[in-house]
């Protein structure tokens, strides 16, 4: 049995209600993923499951932390997530994606992989920028050594503009 079927979940025998399931995401779970953005983790699913007569709601709880890049200093932090996310789906002739939580499947299946969804909800869930958290203290949680080169590299007040620019800026104040 591959890690990849840890995350199967058999619906075809199921009588219509509500079913709890467990699952962990750890490092081995991300490699199964070809994308640089999440370096590893460790991941707490819990998924209800409301069977229906002709449709699958799935309502997933991920909590845990996921191991990303720094934007600013480029060192890797753990990034705390908690997530709820819904997917539904329902029966009919062929595959098909509604939209980003409602999904048709053929009638002849009889288990679904959550494994996919659970990866795309855990990047969901990382903000646009990802920088580390600042410290008890309040100073920035990025590498020291970094913070300096970028300080370095700010222009400075004193630094001579090309006039070039200081025309185009005069225009934007005659406004």
């Amino acid at each position: 049995m591959s890690l990849i079927d840890e995350y199967l979940i058999p619906f075809h025998g199921l009588k219509e209600g509500i079913y709890d399931y467990d699952f962990d995401a750890g490092d081995d779970f991300f490699e199964l993923f070809d994308n640089p953005e999440i370096k590893g983790g460790e991941l707490k699913i819990n998924l209800n499951l409301n069977r229906g007569a002709r449709f699958l709601e799935f309502r997933f709880k991920i909590a845990g932390h996921l191991n990303v890049i720094c934007d600013r200093c480029l060192d890797t932090f753990n990034f705390e997530t908690d997530t709820e996310n819904e997917l539904i789906i329902r029966f009919g002739d062929e595959l098909e994606e509604i939209s980003d939580t409602v999904l048709i499947i053929p009638r002849e299946v009889t288990r679904f992989n959550v494994a996919q969804y659970i990866y795309e909800f855990a990047v969901l869930s990382l903000p646009l920028k990802r920088i580390h958290p600042d410290k008890s203290d309040g100073s920035s949680g990025c590498k020291k050594d970094m913070i300096e080169k970028l300080e370095n590299l700010k222009p400075r007040e004193e630094d001579k503009t090309d006039p070039r620019w200081d025309a185009l800026k005069n225009l934007k104040s005659k406004k």
